[in-house]
Formats: structure tokens, C-alpha cells, sequence
């Protein structure tokens, strides 16, 4: 489970930056999206001096680095197109109501290219699943020379067995 985890990060990092930014919000939105129900979500805005400000899009930024007003700097920029047009800041929204399976739809659609969590973690969920297929077979000789430990209440020496005490 240890190696999903880690492959899983590692799959984490390799994701743009609003598809990184949004996980856990397409995680809820599909989970929520399966028993009919609304969340509260906080979405992320792109502003300027002239345009008014709308939601983010992959099309709005371009590997790079930014800094943001707090001082965070993050692994993107915006694009030439948004610069364009004038947007010069991003940042969370305040949180809204939306409706599960309207906004999962959105993000599948708009942010993640119509793939699916399960598509996008495909690579890491096979790695992980190779290597504990391959420790199990490890630790099942481990738990049968345990068991039969236990079951004979001494330890199996082979041919030569323990003294016996005089």
C-alpha cells in the first residue's frame, strides 16, 4: 500500500498545475455526484486590471514559474493568449454551493481532459499492484513458516533439532 501511496505522489507531480490544484475537488464532486448531493468548493479565478474575472482553464497557463500575491511561487505561468487578454493574477474563489455531478462533469470535461480518476492513476495503480503481488508471495511463505511455528509450539530446525537440557 506504501508503494501505491508513493507511486500515486509520484503520478500527483507529473499532472499540470490546475489539473494538481483541482483533485481533490474532482475526488469529492464524483464521490458526491454517486449519492445526489451539493458541496461547498472553492474554484480558481483569473483576474486582471480590464477583464472581469471567470474561472481558470488549461489554456491559461504555460509551463513556467509565477508568483503569486501571497508569495507562493508555483510550476506555471500564464499563457501568451491570457496575457492577451489582460489576466494578470489567479486565486481561489470564495466557496460556493455547486451540485456534485454538474461540477465532476465540468472538471472531467474542461480540466481533465474527459478522463477519469481511475485514466489519469492508471500507470501508478498497476505499478502498485505489481509490487504487492510480488510481496505477497514474500510475505505468505513468511506467514506458512510462522503458522507452522505456532502450530507445533517450537521452531522447525530441519534433520538436527535443540538439545535437550540435561
Amino acid at each position: 500500500m506504501l508503494c501505491l501511496c508513493l507511486f500515486g505522489l509520484q503520478q500527483l507531480r507529473s499532472l499540470p498545475t490546475l489539473q494538481r490544484s483541482y483533485i481533490t475537488e474532482y475526488l469529492r464532486s464524483g464521490v458526491g455526484a454517486q449519492f445526489k448531493q451539493s458541496g461547498k468548493y472553492s474554484l480558481i479565478y483569473i483576474s486582471g486590471s480590464k477583464p472581469k474575472p471567470r474561472l481558470a482553464l488549461p489554456a491559461d497557463f504555460a509551463p513556467g514559474e509565477m508568483t503569486l500575491p501571497d508569495g507562493r511561487v508555483i510550476s506555471a505561468q500564464f499563457s501568451d493568449l491570457a496575457v492577451w487578454q489582460g489576466f494578470q493574477d489567479s486565486r481561489r474563489g470564495k466557496e460556493q454551493t455547486y451540485v456534485d455531478a454538474s461540477l465532476s462533469r465540468w472538471l472531467r470535461g474542461a480540466i481533465f481532459g474527459g478522463k477519469a480518476l481511475v485514466e489519469i492513476f492508471r500507470t501508478s495503480l498497476i505499478e502498485g499492484a505489481f509490487v504487492l503481488t510480488l510481496f505477497l508471495g514474500f510475505a505468505i511463505r513468511g506467514d506458512v513458516t510462522r503458522f507452522k511455528q505456532l502450530k507445533y509450539g517450537r521452531r522447525l530446525c530441519g534433520s538436527h533439532g535443540a538439545k535437550p537440557r540435561s
